[in-house]
């Protein structure tokens, strides 16, 4: 099971950037160019 992302300086991420998910359904939403494919290709 995905537990954590750590980004740092990926595609439109620059800076540094942590992301942890729960037990159950994570759903990632945003606007268009947000980022969230580059979030599915990491």
């Amino acid at each position: 099971m995905l537990r954590r992302i750590d980004l740092r300086g990926f595609k439109s991420f620059a800076g540094s950037m942590a992301l942890e998910f729960g037990p159950g359904l994570n759903v990632i939403v945003g606007p268009n160019g947000s980022g969230k494919s580059n979030l599915a290709e990491a």
